[in-house]
């Protein structure tokens, strides 16, 4: 199994790939303060009794990625994730719901297209 192995279908899917070598953590034989990432090692490094890998560190380097991709993934792309979460009326995401209570209740005859803000209501 290979990076290219993975397909998304649907125009609202996509794939994000971590590679390992930037979450697997090797710490030094004589050393257990001497850490560092796959990627940073040589391939003659890596094949020698030096480095060894450090499963709590590996552990703890993929949880801070996976924080800070969805951290940002999420910032960036605002959505159903927080179904619950109280968004004011001044926010950027808000769509205006006018329920039919309130459009029954309206003073006056409602157009499509106001041509101005006389007799608006805002609670």
């Amino acid at each position: 199994m290979g990076k290219g192995n993975a397909c998304v279908n649907g125009p609202y899917e996509g794939l994000f790939y971590i590679d390992n070598d930037y979450t697997n953590v090797f710490r030094h034989e004589d050393n257990c303060e001497d850490t560092v990432l796959q990627k940073d090692l040589s391939t003659e490094a890596l094949s020698s009794d030096d480095w060894l890998f450090d499963d709590e560190g590996s552990a703890n380097e993929l949880d801070d990625v996976l924080e800070c991709f969805m951290e940002n993934f999420t910032r960036r792309y605002p959505g159903p994730h927080q179904q619950f979460e109280d968004i004011p009326a001044s926010d950027y995401r808000v769509i205006y719901y006018i329920p039919q209570n309130a459009i029954n209740a309206y003073p006056g005859t409602l157009t499509q297209n106001p041509t101005d803000n006389s007799g608006v209501i805002l609670n």
